[in-house]
């Protein structure tokens, strides 16, 4: 059934729609960004300067938006200046094309990463791709928001997005089919292949969203006059701003896995309480059942440094193994020496429990 609203009254009723559409998209990409700054903490954030730049950037974009929309959508309402709504309109692209040659940069470091290339002047490269997206978008922000029923120069702003877009999306291209190419031919890339993966699948979604936000440019500059179009167009451009800056900031909240020498360590030491709880376990044998004297003690801390002082290698058995070792084999020969018939239970269980602890230290050191 046709509304019975005139016209203007169902128009503002789809624009109050968007406008609602559009702070919800960006009041949840900055709460994102807050939990994400919350629980990792400022300090780690601030440690990588790249990072913390593009998230800066982008929660400024973010809060453009907000405040734009909050205030006048489009100017429809007439409460802000036009000049002075493109300029803010406009400083959030160029925020986010900023950060898409900060994720460039980025690209750098992972393909440093993979031993793919290096880039020795990695500086120079960051401050030429931050400065081209300066040069491309800032003019033509400027030239748009004085003239802006000059046709010339919107089609200018729309070019100079579409070479930004095209240079992130060529560098994509290139990054990711040598990135792809080194996981087939290195085997020692195969703790970062998840990693890496997952990177690479993001950065392909950021190609993707750029070229659909190519056709909704193409699509604004033919259908645009339309005022339907032209909210309809600026809602599927708002999705794509936010999809866009959600990758980047998946992207740049990916920990690095460590390295296997690394993930090693870790494991050996979280093996080290079983081993502590099986000598806690034997100290609670009466004080019959493992005595030493004096010398004994002398001679066998003797016989550890020794072991110790020689060159460790990965067959090389850790001190406490040798203390549990030693300490099972005095008692035993001991037993041995005093024939028994109660004897009997306790050699057998401490034979046990010495062919236990040389099969753990075994596998720790398989391991």
């Amino acid at each position: 059934m046709r509304s019975l609203l005139p016209n203007h009254f169902r128009f503002m009723i789809f624009v109050n729609i968007y406008m609602a559409y559009t702070l919800s998209l960006f009041v949840i990409l900055l709460g994102w960004i807050g939990i994400q700054m919350y629980k990792i903490g400022f300090t780690i954030w601030l440690s990588h300067k790249v990072v913390a730049y593009s998230i800066c950037l982008i929660a400024i974009g973010a809060f453009l938006r907000i405040l734009l929309f909050s205030i006048d959508v489009h100017t429809i309402r007439g409460i802000l200046p036009a000049a002075a709504y493109q300029m803010l309109f406009s400083v959030a692209f160029i925020c986010w094309c900023s950060v898409l040659f900060c994720v460039a940069i980025y690209w750098m470091e992972l393909v440093e990463t993979a031993k793919l290339s290096s880039f020795k002047h990695k500086r120079l490269y960051s401050f030429f791709l931050l400065g081209l997206s300066y040069v491309l978008l800032i003019p033509t922000c400027i030239a748009f928001s004085i003239f802006q029923d000059s046709t010339v120069i919107l089609y200018l702003y729309n070019i100079a997005i579409l070479l930004v877009i095209l240079a992130f999306v060529s560098m994509t291209i290139y990054f990711g089919i040598g990135l792809r190419r080194m996981f087939q031919k290195s085997p020692k890339l195969n703790h970062l292949k998840v990693f890496l993966k997952k990177i690479l699948n993001h950065m392909i979604l950021c190609s993707i969203i750029f070229v659909l936000s190519a056709l909704s440019a193409v699509l604004f500059l033919i259908l645009g006059s339309n005022r339907w179009w032209y909210i309809a167009i600026h809602a599927s451009i708002r999705f794509e701003e936010f999809a866009l800056c959600g990758c980047v900031l998946y992207i740049f909240s990916r920990k690095r896995p460590p390295t296997p020498e690394r993930s090693r360590e870790n494991s050996e030491l979280k093996k080290v309480p079983i081993v502590f709880a099986a000598s806690a376990s034997l100290r609670k044998m009466d004080d019959s059942t493992i005595t030493l004297s004096a010398e004994e003690e002398t001679r066998e801390e003797s016989n550890e440094n020794q072991c110790i002082s020689k060159e460790e290698g990965e067959d090389a058995p850790t001190r406490l193994e040798l203390v549990i070792s030693s300490l099972l084999g005095k008692r035993l020969a001991n037993l041995a020496k005093e024939p028994d018939a109660d004897n009997g239970t306790e050699i057998a269980c401490l034979q046990n429990i010495k062919g236990v602890t040389n099969f753990t230290g075994m596998l720790m050191i398989r391991d």
